[in-house]
């Protein structure tokens, strides 16, 4: 799949604000594709809330739509084992 079969989609990141997906994200505006960035907040790891921040401060630097999933305990072990389960948020 090429950039130009991806802009007919509705496309999203895994956003942590981090190197590799803000990459991945300025690359799709790049080339013309808007995705949309979600943040999973597990509520337990110390550092979430910086790296909220960061990818916020990211996301609007960017210009583009932070969707933030907060997930329980449970979520974040049914997570590791099915990483696709973010398109039901989606509908």
């Amino acid at each position: 799949m090429n950039f130009n079969e991806l802009s007919s989609l509705k496309v999203g990141v895994a956003f942590s604000g981090g190197l590799d997906s803000t990459f991945i994200a300025s690359e799709l505006i790049r080339n013309g594709i808007k995705p949309t960035l979600y943040f999973i907040d597990n509520e337990i790891d110390e550092d979430r809330v910086i790296s909220s921040k960061q990818a916020e401060y990211i996301s609007n630097k960017l210009n583009l739509t932070l969707q933030k999933i907060i997930i329980t305990k449970i979520l974040k072990f049914k997570i590791i084992y099915n990483i696709f389960f973010i398109d039901k948020f989606n509908n």
